[in-house]
């Protein structure tokens, strides 16, 4: 609530509309920003703005990355340009946010898009994992994304479906084969695609709330629901809470339990 009124009040917002080419792209950043603080508050009830600020922040030290040390390096696919790993894990593989939703309808935007999967695909030399959520919460809503356009453009004669299937999802395992560095001969790189392996644990069942209904959550307690607006494909919530007072929550991502 605090970031929001501070993002309105402050104007920030509306001085975004000073530079039409980038409004949409920063406001959709921001709205992000806050999807995420409220997702760290549902999971954790007493964390600071500290915890938070820890969580997100994403160090690596790509200019001095040592190769001989045996461990993961996160970072974006710009800054992976000119880099290989025997392992690469691309994840968010979904229409909307890879591509991004902003670039859907802009053939040129599609195309930069395009070029930077490629990018970060061949950066593998061994394995190539590919991932896509089930739903994630995305701009403060949940959304449940369609695969990426760029998985589906993989040539289908490198692909080969295992028939692990649940609820609609499903994981393909492809075998590729791409040239070496030196253009000379081919290597071959297994590429495994996980477009939201689903696990009883993940199944969200579908609950109606009402005004006037009790609820526990796990940090919270229990609480009176207050108001219930549909929000994408999840429901917002607003609780007063015994202990915490009132707060707003994402039904999906709250994991309350109806009294009654």
């Amino acid at each position: 609530e605090l970031l929001i009124y501070t993002l309105e009040k402050s104007g920030y917002f509306a001085s975004l509309a000073s530079d039409p080419s980038t409004a949409q792209n920063r406001a959709e950043n921001l709205k992000e920003l806050v999807g995420n603080l409220k997702r760290f508050q549902e999971d954790d009830a007493d964390a600071t703005l500290t915890d938070f600020l820890e969580t997100v922040a994403l160090m690596t030290d790509i200019d001095d990355l040592d190769e001989n040390n045996d461990r993961a390096l996160m970072m974006t696919l710009h800054s992976a340009k000119g880099l290989e790993f025997d392992t690469v894990f691309i994840i968010g593989m979904e229409e909307g946010v890879f591509p991004g939703s902003s670039a859907i309808y802009d053939p040129n935007e599609i195309e930069e898009e395009r070029r930077l999967a490629y990018v970060g695909i061949t950066r593998a030399k061994q394995q190539l994992y590919l991932t896509k959520a089930r739903t994630r919460m995305l701009y403060g809503s949940t959304t449940h994304n369609q695969v990426s356009r760029f998985v589906k453009e993989i040539p289908a004669e490198l692909l080969k479906e295992t028939g692990v299937r649940s609820s609609g999802s499903f994981v393909v395992d492809a075998s590729a084969f791409v040239r070496s560095n030196n253009g000379v001969g081919q290597t071959k790189k297994t590429i495994h695609i996980s477009t939201g392996i689903s696990r009883a644990s993940d199944t969200f069942g579908s609950v109606d709330y009402s005004p006037g209904d009790t609820v526990i959550h796990s940090a919270f307690g229990k609480g009176l629901v207050m108001t219930v607006k549909p929000m994408g494909n999840d429901v917002l919530l607003e609780i007063a809470f015994d202990t915490v007072g009132t707060k707003k929550l994402m039904a999906k991502f709250a994991k309350l339990k109806k009294e009654g």
